[in-house]
């Protein structure tokens, strides 16, 4: 499977290999891209944030059963205000994607986690947790890459609240060719852009902030983003998202 923003270097003499290793393009929102089929993926996804002093640290494990289906099972570990680590769920996810790969047209995706809490008596939530992700994405020649998620969930079990959630994530990201002299190395290549979310039903945060990915080797691929919460200041938190990403 080739990736948009190494099709469009091919456009300049650079032809992607076949088996080119998927890489992520966000860290709030899924695209249309799976891992090719046979691919394994680990990514270490960190957030925090600044306010409560709240850290995540997220360890998945990614592989392409098919060209398009992949699963991916994960841990979640909290550390609470400069607490030690624990663990805080397990998780697993089935994703998949629908028609062949064009640049200029609607691709859509579809995903379904399931994620089970590890009890915790300090916090009323539910023990379980499906949240049902549909993804459509749109990409062009010139290496850009727009997203959009709705996500919708449901919690049961235990003594937390049971009801619907849901969000609206965007993003954009495109190379980093927009000031003469700054492109990176074509093995290296950085995109920049945004990253937009929008809590609704039960909450009503918006989020928002910039977006900068770059692909440091073959096998390793970094994002970082950092989200700043326009509203209900009080609950909606900044965040500091950061993933590194390894395939092979």
């Amino acid at each position: 499977m080739r990736r948009s923003r190494f099709v469009a270097l091919g456009l300049l003499g650079l032809v992607a290999p076949t088996a080119l290793a998927h890489e992520r393009d966000f860290t709030l929102s899924r695209d249309w891209h799976l891992p090719y089929q046979g691919e394994h993926e680990i990514e270490a996804r960190s957030f925090w944030r600044p306010k409560p002093n709240v850290v995540r640290q997220q360890l998945e494990y990614e592989y392409g059963v098919t060209e398009h289906f992949a699963i991916e099972p994960g841990l979640t570990f909290k550390k609470p205000n400069g607490d030690s680590f624990e663990l805080e769920d397990v998780e697993f996810e089935l994703r998949f994607n629908f028609l062949e790969f064009g640049f200029d047209k609607l691709l859509p995706a579809f995903n379904v986690e399931v994620e089970h809490r590890i009890e915790d008596a300090e916090e009323e939530e539910p023990k379980n947790e499906v949240e049902l992700k549909s993804i459509v994405s749109w990409y062009t020649e010139r290496g850009e890459d727009f997203t959009l998620n709705l996500n919708l969930g449901r919690g049961w079990g235990g003594d937390g609240e049971k009801g619907w959630e849901s969000e609206l994530t965007a993003g954009y990201s495109r190379p980093l060719d927009l000031i003469p002299g700054l492109t990176p190395p074509v093995d290296q290549p950085i995109e920049v852009g945004a990253e937009f979310i929008q809590h609704m039903i039960r909450e009503h945060g918006t989020g928002l902030g910039p977006l900068v990915t770059w692909r440091a080797s073959e096998h390793f691929h970094l994002l970082a983003a950092y989200v700043f919460a326009l509203n209900e200041r009080e609950e909606n938190f900044d965040e500091l998202r950061f993933i590194l990403e390894w395939e092979f």
